[in-house]
């Protein structure tokens, strides 16, 4: 018997759970795509941004950042550069207003994630649940002349979808927290950068 015809035996929730982690691998694929670009590109810009910053060059630090706004640190330095541009003291709010807004962007979908590490395993119990109920329908419709390998066979049938909502519910979970610390990490990097080119126009 192999992987597919056990999962088959799980009934529809089966199904939810397939279309639970097809969801999943597809938010997780995008992130991690996401922060490779965001660190490809942003190393890149960083050495052509630091040229223009030496230079006391604001106009060209601000083309630079437009030229890259897909990348969170150009949109931060943009919006701090034009902020230093009418009042000083509003740098500050700049800075956090800035790394909060491109954290909250880079965060999209990972709600998304944590849902589903959640109710994955509750879809498998429940599907278990549901199985159960109808190992005892069958006893009882036996009148009690319970045959152990009907019933064997259903408790294993039922418990499928515990197993399988438990895989979902882990890996979504592991990824889940893997990506918060890589973000965390963005964060912080973020607000460092950003912090460092006050003074340097």
């Amino acid at each position: 018997m192999n992987y597919f015809t056990i999962a088959v035996k799980g009934g529809y929730i089966m199904i939810i759970l397939a279309i639970l982690s097809i969801i999943a691998l597809a938010i997780i694929i995008e992130k991690f795509l996401h922060l490779k670009k965001i660190k490809r590109e942003k190393k890149d810009f960083l050495i052509e941004f630091e040229k223009a910053a030496q230079e006391k060059d604001a106009q060209r630090a601000e083309q630079l950042c437009q030229a890259v706004d897909t990348i969170p640190i150009a949109r931060v330095y943009a919006t701090i550069l034009k902020s230093k541009q009418k009042e000083q003291e509003n740098l500050e709010q700049a800075i956090s207003y800035g790394v909060q807004k491109e954290l909250h962007f880079m965060e999209k979908g990972l709600g998304t994630l944590s849902t589903i590490a959640a109710v994955g395993p509750l879809f498998g119990f429940m599907g278990t649940v549901l199985g159960m109920i109808k190992v005892f329908m069958k006893i009882q419709q036996t009148a009690g002349g319970v045959d152990i390998a009907l019933l064997a066979g259903g408790i294993w049938e039922a418990l499928i979808t515990t197993v399988a909502g438990l895989v979902v519910g882990i890996l979504a979970l592991s990824f889940y927290n893997l990506l918060i610390d890589k973000l965390d990490y963005e964060a912080v990097d973020l607000q460092e950068k950003a912090n460092q080119i006050i003074g340097e126009f």
